[in-house]
């Protein structure tokens, strides 16, 4: 593959970048390919060796070959248990309906350095709350702003290719996170969606943990990926996740959150994802729902509850 020096999207830093790796990912992936993200670039800091680009990208690519096995046996385990059309599922994970590219970016020390140039009002990067190696890098064009799912090693460390790789090309691919989703919000502790009572309480904050969740929840779903916490998802708190699916029911009826609210009673709100199928009953109302708020992705703010129903709304009477 041809490395070349350029930019970063997001800052005028100088980066080696190789523009081929899907094409390269897919002729090891064969039909499993459908499932890689669209657009992918690798950028690396200039002293990176094209050798240990080489190194990462086969290491990345065998990994995938994995991956995309499991991906595609839980499509089929997904529509057998849900009665959702495996069509459907196969829209939702290969359609890739946003404009949200993934730049896996190769930095000397690891880490996801911060922007040295661009004006904080032009571009930069808003590191995961969680993992300070993920992010999601940002530049205003004209009059529109354009995002990038941004992926590196933690400092001081190798790749870890179920989180850097298996984990981010799922979000790459179908499970965008929004421009608008600040570390602050999901840190807070004290902010939880356990605190709202009715969809009329719901603040700015809420909205943007909210949304996370929903595109934290999918992942973790279809790769069937458990987290070391109380209910085995992103969300940790078992009321926040009732509080979840309450919230949902409400703001989006008939997507089919009154099956998960079943489904988080009967199993105490412990849906391990790799062990038990009612982590499914939860992630099939959300999956309809993402690609209606693919609008949101590269906003600058949270929408308003009023702008997240009319854009459901509107998608809906278009589709």
């Amino acid at each position: 593959m041809k490395t070349i020096e350029t930019t970063l999207p997001w800052s005028s830093t100088r980066v080696a970048v190789r523009d081929d790796v899907r094409e390269n990912w897919a002729a090891r992936l064969g039909a499993n390919a459908r499932f890689l993200p669209r657009r992918i670039r690798l950028f690396a800091d200039l002293p990176i060796r094209p050798s240990s680009l080489d190194d990462f990208l086969s290491r990345a690519s065998a990994f995938l070959v994995k991956e995309m096995t499991v991906r595609s046996a839980r499509v089929y385990r997904m529509s057998r248990t849900t009665g959702l059309a495996a069509s459907e599922l196969e829209e939702f994970l290969t359609a890739q309906r946003h404009g949200q590219g993934w730049a896996i970016y190769y930095t000397q020390e690891g880490g996801l350095p911060l922007p040295e140039v661009v004006s904080a009002s032009e571009g930069g990067v808003i590191p995961c709350s969680s993992m300070q190696n993920h992010g999601v890098g940002w530049r205003r064009a004209a009059d529109s702003i354009e995002t990038w799912l941004v992926t590196a090693r933690k400092h001081g460390s190798d790749w870890d290719l179920d989180s850097d790789v298996g984990h981010e090309s799922a979000h790459a691919a179908f499970a965008p996170v929004p421009l608008f989703i600040s570390p602050g919000v999901m840190e807070n502790v004290p902010l939880s969606l356990a605190d709202v009572d009715t969809i009329g309480d719901l603040e700015p904050e809420h909205i943007i943990r909210l949304l996370y969740f929903y595109s934290e929840i999918v992942v973790v779903a279809v790769r069937g990926e458990a987290r070391r916490t109380s209910t085995r998802l992103p969300i940790a708190d078992p009321e926040e996740l009732y509080r979840l699916v309450a919230i949902s029911e409400e703001l989006f009826p008939g997507f089919g959150f009154e099956k998960a609210k079943v489904a988080c009673a009967r199993t105490r709100a412990y849906l391990d994802p790799k062990e038990s199928d009612a982590i499914f009953d939860l992630a099939t109302p959300i999956m309809r729902l993402l690609p209606l708020l693919g609008v949101f992705v590269n906003a600058l703010a949270p929408p308003t509850l009023e702008t997240l129903a009319d854009a459901v709304k509107s998608r809906l009477l278009k589709a």
